[in-house]
């Protein structure tokens, strides 16, 4: 009896060690995991002016290499920052971390311009690809120093010379930026030539201003819109587009390249478009020439359409140079030869210069000398006499 409770004793004492032994070989048998993100200095005082870098380690502790994601869950806003493996500048958002080896990294945090003195927190959350570990640190920079306050502005346009005719409407694409880190209001007003109209109005807008606001580091584009009174003359034309602020300025100058227009006009000084001519002599004329455009007519040459073996010839027969709202006289001698036939005929005035011509037709009426006529007077006078003369000696037969 007491052998057999010996017995049950010692198998149930047996039966427990044994299964003390699985459940402590089943566990030295499983991975081990432990992930761990730790800051060398994870609280700094920085300049404004200066990035802030700081060393960090990944620590893995477990028995298997880990992927592991990085992220910062927590940051400033306008901060730059950046992850990095030690001695290179690559960025990155995750690294493999041998198991039982420590990674090294660095974090890199660049201020904004403006970034105001005080306390920055950020939050660097370490994960496993699985999701099943995750370790976190906190990087406290905290910024010294006064702000400064960075002011400019700049005008700039990627053409700044334009050309056209004088009817023509010259439109500039123009930015302001403001190269500060404030917003500011600019007064935008130009000085261009007299007479000259001249519109600014923001891009993609109808209405004109004198006034816009723009944010810190940021452009605003201006449409400006140059238009001639219309008698300009031909040339360069320069308008200075202006933008303040307080003490800061810049100027841009803007060019309008008149090409000028081409217009001659061409008349008798009478004003009249007939006239007459005895065969074998001679008619003077008058004629007018007008530069009625904005540019200087050149090389003007005159000529002429005529009947056979008439002559025509101009005085002057060129002229050089015929300036913007200006006439010329120029005379006109027609001849007819002695053989020709009573009538009306036609005789063409042309003047063409470099750039236009212009032309008159004139109706002229040719008729005999005088004293011929009288001959043709007297010949048919004596016919009729004769022919009466026969009628009335046949008549008293």
């Amino acid at each position: 009896m007491k052998f057999k409770r010996f017995l049950a004793i010692f198998l149930a004492a047996g039966l427990a060690f044994g299964g003390l032994n699985l459940i402590f070989i089943g566990q030295a048998g499983a991975a081990e995991r432990s992930i761990v993100l730790v800051a060398t200095y994870p609280s700094v005082s920085s300049p404004r002016d200066r990035e802030v870098n700081i060393d960090l380690k990944i620590i893995n502790k477990g028995t298997d290499g880990e992927i592991v994601d990085l992220a910062f869950v927590k940051a400033p806003v306008g901060w730059d920052v950046s992850l990095r493996p030690q001695f290179t500048r690559l960025d990155i958002s995750s690294a493999y971390v041998e198991a039982e080896k420590t990674l090294e990294l660095e974090f890199h945090a660049t201020p904004p311009k403006d970034v105001a003195s005080s306390l920055y927190v950020f939050t660097l959350q370490a994960t496993t690809k699985d999701k099943q570990l995750t370790s976190s640190v906190d990087i406290n920079v905290t910024i010294t120093g006064e702000a400064k306050i960075e002011s400019g502005v700049k005008l700039n346009t990627q053409y700044p010379s334009l050309s056209g005719n004088s009817t023509s409407t010259f439109e500039f694409k123009v930015d302001l930026v403001n190269e500060g880190n404030e917003d500011l209001s600019f007064d935008v007003r130009a000085r261009g030539p007299a007479r000259w109209n001249v519109s600014i109005r923001p891009a993609w807008e109808q209405k004109e201003v004198s006034t816009v606001r723009v944010k810190a580091r940021e452009t605003q584009g201006l449409d400006v819109t140059l238009r001639p009174p219309y008698d300009i003359n031909a040339g360069e034309f320069i308008t200075t587009l202006v933008a303040s602020s307080g003490s800061i300025q810049d100027g841009i100058e803007l060019k309008a390249m008149v090409t000028g227009t081409y217009t001659m006009a061409m008349g008798t000084s009478t004003g009249r478009l007939n006239t007459d001519i005895t065969a074998g002599d001679k008619r003077d004329l008058t004629i007018i020439i007008a530069n009625q455009g904005t540019a200087d007519l050149k090389n003007i040459s005159l000529t002429a359409s005529r009947p056979d073996d008439w002559n025509v010839t101009f005085s002057p027969d060129r002229i050089d140079t015929l300036e913007p709202s200006k006439t010329i006289e120029v005379g006109v001698k027609i001849e007819a030869p002695k053989n020709t036939i009573p009538g009306d005929y036609a005789v063409t005035l042309r003047t063409s210069a470099e750039q236009v011509s212009q032309s008159i037709d004139l109706r002229v009426t040719a008729t005999v000398p005088t004293l011929w006529g009288w001959v043709g007077i007297i010949i048919v006078v004596l016919v009729v006499a004769g022919l009466a003369t026969v009628f009335t000696i046949m008549g008293r037969r």
